[in-house]
């Protein structure tokens, strides 16, 4: 979480300095920090990546890889819905499958947290627009977990959690949790059930005083 946050700030740093309308580009983002509901926060996560003008996504390329400008947009997408998930456990690790939540960087997963036996539990993210989530997840429900050793053996406990803006998943994804109930999903329809003041306060709080810092939305 500490590369996606130091990302994030740098760029914002790059879009406020690279000749553009200083206050066009602070309202861009004070509108990111300004969210109600997980409906709002995924379309102003889409408009500011793909509709404002001011914000040049490609400040957030990566100079090891050759991204176009969509490639660059994606990135962001994830990233500030990997900030909004880490939130979310903040809050609610309690409630959440008994698992207990750690931030830590790692291939093949964003985060992850203790499940109730004290075994490593596996936490991606994903962002969507809309409709169901149906992008790549063989390193995380595969690869990754099996190489881990986290996956249980039928002793009840969560080996891992995907959280997606998604209004579910794809049947292929369905189907492999159906088949392996030590792994999870957090879909839009979940997510709807944080929406109430006390939690956006929460989320706006964080993207403005950790994620946007240099705006100054006063």
């Amino acid at each position: 979480m500490n590369d996606v946050l130091a990302s994030l700030m740098l760029f914002n740093d790059d879009c406020l300095n690279d000749g553009n309308d200083k206050e066009a580009v602070t309202n861009a983002f004070k509108a990111l920090c300004e969210c109600n509901s997980i409906d709002q926060f995924v379309d102003a996560i889409k408009v500011f990546t793909e509709d404002t003008d001011v914000i040049d996504v490609m400040h957030y390329a990566d100079p090891r890889r050759k991204m176009t400008k969509q490639d660059c947009s994606n990135k962001i997408k994830g990233d500030l819905f990997e900030v909004f998930t880490s939130v979310f456990f903040d809050n609610f690790q309690e409630g959440v499958f008994g698992v207990q939540y750690a931030p830590h960087d790692q291939k093949g997963w964003d985060f992850e947290g203790t499940n109730k036996i004290g075994n490593k539990c596996l936490i991606q993210a994903k962002y969507t627009y809309r409709g169901e989530y149906r992008g790549d997840l063989k390193t995380f429900f595969g690869e990754t977990a099996f190489t881990e050793g986290v996956v249980n053996t039928g002793d009840g406990s969560i080996s891992g959690i995907l959280i997606t803006t998604g209004q579910g998943v794809s049947s292929e994804y369905r189907n492999y949790m159906y088949d392996h109930d030590s792994f999870k999903i957090i879909d839009r329809k979940a997510l709807k059930k944080c929406d109430f003041p006390g939690f956006w306060k929460t989320v706006n709080t964080v993207f403005r005083e950790k994620v946007f810092v240099a705006c100054d939305f006063e």
